[in-house]
Order: structure tokens, then sequence, then C-alpha cells
């Protein structure tokens, strides 16, 4: 039976096959990107386009999936997830 590996570990697989080192993990202070719901105090535009928390259940195979590729294309998943919902609403 093959070995389950933590988010962790599948992070480090995930940077070390681009590449790049494992860098610890996010701090507060780290800056967010403009889309990201942290960055609307300081993004006037963003004020205007709120987002808010939605909870969902996803089976932990499609949680770890999207964690990966968020993480090898260096977007956030929540991102990721509002652009899927904007397809499917046809926005």
């Amino acid at each position: 039976m093959a070995k389950r590996r933590s988010l962790t570990e599948l992070r480090d697989l995930a940077l070390e096959q681009e590449g790049r080192q494992r860098e610890g993990p996010a701090s507060a202070e780290a800056p967010a990107p403009a889309s990201h719901p942290r960055a609307q105090d300081r993004n006037p535009a963003a004020k205007r386009n709120r987002w808010v928390q939605l909870n969902v259940f996803v089976p932990k195979a499609i949680r770890q999936e999207l964690k990966i590729r968020a993480l090898r294309e260096g977007r956030d998943m929540s991102d990721i997830v509002a652009e899927l919902l904007e397809v499917y609403l046809g926005e």
C-alpha cells in the first residue's frame, strides 16, 4: 500500500519539482495578492468587490490536488475557486 502523505509533504514535493525550496509557514506580514480578501484594506477597488467566506465540503483528494496545483501556479486557492464558479455561473 502506498504511503499517505501530509499536505506539507505534498507541498514540499511540488516545490521540489519546481526547483524551489520551502520558505516555511506564511507569516501574517507576508504581502497578499491584490485579489486576495486580505488585500481589501489596501486596495480601494477591491473594497467595492467584497469577498465573503464560502464553506463547502469537497472530497479530500480534490482539495489536495487543488492545493498542489495552486502552489505550482503560485496562485491562491480562493482565486481559482472563484474563477471556476464564475465560469459555472456564466459570468
